[in-house]
């Protein structure tokens, strides 16, 4: 997806109750090796979320067999699927307390509010919460059905921003990536998926303006965009756009 069509046009809806929705057992406990090669597609007609989380030391086997080998079952009735994870390798803007991000998906609103409300995830809530050392959860959705493709990631290197958006100088971001875009493109940088953020006040969520996967094809490909003329020229537009910074450098996992 190319970067010019990243810019101020946001979704924004109510999410009400709260929850950290479904992850798979799979996606969490067991094999932990990083995958190559791997695909992870994100449908426009499905709600979708990404959970950044932390498992307090030594609990990431209670947490299997007291919350997501009960949460499994539930979530299965409304349809909620299991898309991938990401392992952080780096926090490069942005609070550095999440070690996982993991993507999941519901077939609608009335799903999500549905699973959210059911009382039997209800009584699990307490026990997960006591299990975590950090969980904030951002929902999205995408304007046409993206598939992402991950390479050998000996080389490649993957990105997830989000950034939030200063109203007064929003429309410096599509300046900013105009500027940029062209030098980005001759140095092999992919913007793989942009996301629209649905926002909600909850404790839980965080609602970022803007969210994308961005892809470089090596850590010196990214040296060189941001000592380059381009970015000097340009940075200025992106500090002034964007409030806040959320950046981790990630390796996709597995489902």
């Amino acid at each position: 997806m190319s970067h010019y069509m990243v810019g101020t046009e946001l979704l924004r809806g109510l999410l009400f109750a709260l929850a950290f929705t479904f992850i798979a057992i799979q996606g969490f406990a067991g094999n932990k090796d990083l995958c190559v090669n791997a695909t992870l597609e994100f449908k426009k007609d499905r709600i979708i979320g990404a959970a950044y989380f932390t498992v307090k030391k030594g609990k990431d086997n209670e947490l299997k067999e007291r919350y997501f080998e009960k949460v499994a079952p539930i979530a299965e009735e409304y349809d909620i699927q299991s898309l991938g994870k990401f392992k952080i390798n780096s926090t490069e803007y942005g609070p550095d307390k999440a070690e996982i991000v993991f993507f999941f998906d519901y077939p609608n609103m009335e799903a999500k509010k549905s699973f959210e409300q059911d009382p039997r995830l209800q009584k699990l809530i307490p026990i997960r919460d006591s299990l975590l050392d950090h969980l904030k959860v951002i929902f999205l959705s995408v304007d046409q059905d993206t598939k992402v493709n991950f390479k050998d990631q000996d080389h490649t290197l993957y990105n997830l921003a989000a950034g939030w958006i200063n109203k007064t100088h929003a429309q410096k971001l599509d300046e900013y990536f105009a500027i940029i875009g062209p030098d980005l493109d001759a140095r092999g940088v992919n913007f793989l998926a942009v996301f629209n953020v649905i926002g909600s006040p909850e404790q839980y969520y965080l609602e970022p303006s803007v969210m994308m996967l961005v892809e470089w094809p090596n850590s010196q490909a990214k040296v060189d965009a941001f000592e380059g003329e381009a970015f000097k020229k340009a940075g200025y537009l992106r500090a002034l756009a964007l409030d806040q910074l959320y950046i981790v450098e990630v390796d996709y996992m597995d489902k």
